[in-house]
């Protein structure tokens, strides 16, 4: 399966100098298992230079997955150009609202009063999926979806394809974290904790919010994101193979974010872990290969 950063940096977008190495798009990853599915998680605007490398003139099935519906993961799609395909099939998946349908969510940003073309004028043919935790078959792979701590429905995403497996999962905090300095086995004391990292179990590639350290995190409590400190943790507890930092802060300079997985890395290794870490970065390209054996979720 071969995975595609198109987006990477959460809240907002941002452009500049200090931005260019890891991208000030907003989120927005292409997955590709071998069985030749179109996956997307979130359209972010870097949905808009994924749709140009679409050809217009073929046929093609999308499969839209949205974590949830705040604008740095939906604000993509009137620049999305496959919604604009008449031969276009664009399944979209998402968290059932709170207040209103998914489409009613999806064609209110794109009102006359934002936006110059209605949801009424795409052309390609949008077919919409509210679903809640659970399995969803998409082509050939396995999609395991489970709720996410944010501040409005949200879900993550479990995408396995054979024995390969990935996991999306932005906008989401501890339920209750006992901190850095605290005893590894003891630093996940709710049972929310604790199931997201059973559901994390074994996987291949992780793709989790990552968006404070844990000294700005003591001031922004309940803003739905996560400390790295705490992506480390359970991304070790839970067995994981390779961890990908993602839904970077908008402040957060290129260099700061270098800086932030070196401290990082040396984290892992005081722990005595083998597990591989990165920053998201726009056009990095991720190959995740079939083992011989997966490791059961």
């Amino acid at each position: 399966m071969k995975l595609r950063f198109w987006g990477t940096r959460g809240s907002i977008p941002v452009a500049g100098r200090t931005t260019v190495r890891y991208g000030g798009n907003g989120v927005c990853v292409q997955a590709q298992p071998d069985d030749g599915t179109h996956i997307v998680f979130d359209c972010g605007t870097g949905a808009r230079p994924l749709g140009l490398t679409w050809p217009a003139a073929a046929p093609s099935v999308l499969y839209l997955l949205l974590s949830h519906y705040h604008w740095d993961h939906v604000h993509g799609l009137p620049f999305f150009d496959p919604a604009y395909h008449p031969g276009t099939q664009l399944h979209v998946y998402g968290p059932k609202g709170v207040e209103e349908t998914m489409e009613v969510v999806l064609a209110g940003q794109m009102r006359r009063s934002y936006f110059p073309v209605q949801w009424k004028d795409l052309r390609a043919q949008i077919v919409t999926h509210e679903i809640s935790e659970g399995v969803v078959c998409i082509g050939g792979c396995t999609v395991r979806a489970q709720w996410l701590n944010h501040t409005s429905p949200c879900l993550g995403y479990r995408l396995e394809a054979g024995s390969a497996s990935v996991v999306y999962a932005t906008d989401h905090e501890p339920f209750a974290w006992a901190g850095a300095a605290s005893a590894l086995a003891a630093r996940l004391p709710h049972p929310g904790d604790r199931r997201h990292a059973e559901w994390l179990t074994g996987v291949d590639l992780l793709i989790h919010d990552a968006q404070y350290t844990e000294a700005e995190y003591a001031t922004r409590r309940g803003w739905g994101h996560s400390p790295v400190e705490y992506v480390v943790d359970i991304a070790i507890l839970a067995g994981v193979r390779r961890l990908a930092l993602f839904h970077h802060d908008p402040a957060r300079s290129d260099q700061q974010l270098t800086q932030l997985v070196r401290r990082m890395r040396r984290r892992i290794r005081e722990q005595g872990s083998p597990l591989e870490i990165i920053a998201a970065a726009e056009g990095l390209e991720l190959i995740v290969p079939e083992r011989a054996s997966a490791m059961p979720a």
